[in-house]
């Protein structure tokens, strides 16, 4: 399957701008579906996010989208996003189908264009929305269902941003006065209590011949510890090597970002690895491996979560 040059960069634009065109082919929409209660039933399901495609081979961008475009690919041009542009309506028209990484999916059939939605990307956004049962309320009015439906329609921002917000203001407030009314309590000591503090006097001699003891206690420590060596963790029945093994998935500067694919390596089921490098977070996974299993993960790795997965094991640093 085909990996175009700018795919990767179309779900961020999703997430923070709502909208991705693709010159000549139509345009990407995220819509917000509100929280809503089941007929007949007293269940409240919570917000949930689609992706709506309008086909218009006549839409263009303008500059401003482009800019957009820059925040995630600060070298592009408008040439470049609109000859790829092109490369998918091409292999679109050859092949009938072209994957747009983890947007979803387009199919073409005689002049009737398809998309079809990746599930994972939208769910990310809600996952963790509750779905909310009513009937562990004793005979809840019209009033309070009213309440909970609107609360909970209330946008993702606010839960995720207000709320916390909120809460540590208050905590705030709560330690401020707690610690304000402790100084007036200290101030009420009797000056006559107060008794001048006799002076110390340092001696330098002895001052350095500390350091020099603290100094050569670092250089022991760090000797010890240069002739310590991390062996594998053993072998298995055929005899093969098994280790520790990292595969990287992705650099984040964005915590949002971060975030995002640390969820979808928890949801495939393996372990999370993070370290920061030169201001960046390294996002990936680890695990026991021999050189047969790290190779089939880490092509499994590039099909289910990103292309871009490398292993640790090739590029250090």
């Amino acid at each position: 399957m085909k990996e175009f040059k700018f795919t990767k960069y179309l779900v961020y634009l999703l997430y923070d701008h709502k909208q991705v065109a693709i010159p000549g082919l139509g345009l990407f929409t995220l819509q917000r579906q509100s929280a809503n209660q089941k007929a007949g039933e007293q269940i409240i399901i919570p917000p949930s996010y689609s992706i709506h495609f309008q086909q218009d081979s006549n839409f263009f961008i303008d500059d401003s989208f482009i800019k957009k475009l820059r925040t995630y690919q600060p070298s592009i041009s408008k040439k470049e996003y609109l000859d790829y542009a092109n490369e998918i309506i091409n292999t679109l028209e050859k092949e009938k189908h072209v994957a747009l990484g983890n947007l979803g999916n387009i199919y073409k059939s005689d002049d009737n264009i398809h998309f079809e939605e990746d599930k994972n990307v939208t769910s990310l956004l809600t996952q963790y929305l509750p779905i909310l049962n009513l009937k562990y309320f004793s005979k809840p009015s019209s009033v309070i269902s009213w309440l909970d439906l609107k609360l909970a329609s209330l946008p993702h921002t606010f839960w995720t941003y207000g709320l916390p917000l909120v809460l540590m203001g208050l905590i705030s407030l709560a330690l401020f006065k707690s610690y304000h009314i402790t100084n007036i309590e200290t101030l009420k000591i009797d000056k006559s209590e107060i008794k001048e503090t006799p002076s110390v006097i340092v001696d330098s001699t002895a001052s350095n011949d500390t350091l020099k003891v603290m100094y050569d206690k670092i250089d022991s420590l760090i000797d010890d510890i240069e002739d310590v060596q991390i062996d594998s963790i053993g072998t298995n029945s055929n005899g093969e090597v098994i280790r520790r093994c990292v595969i990287i998935t992705g650099a984040y500067r964005s915590s949002k970002y971060r975030d995002l694919m640390i969820d979808k390596i928890k949801i495939s089921g393996y372990t999370v690895y993070t370290n920061e490098v030169n201001g960046l977070t390294r996002v990936g996974l680890q695990f026991e491996c021999t050189d047969a299993t790290l190779k089939s993960t880490l092509e499994k790795v590039r099909r289910n979560i990103t292309s871009d997965a490398w292993s640790l094991d090739d590029k250090q640093g």
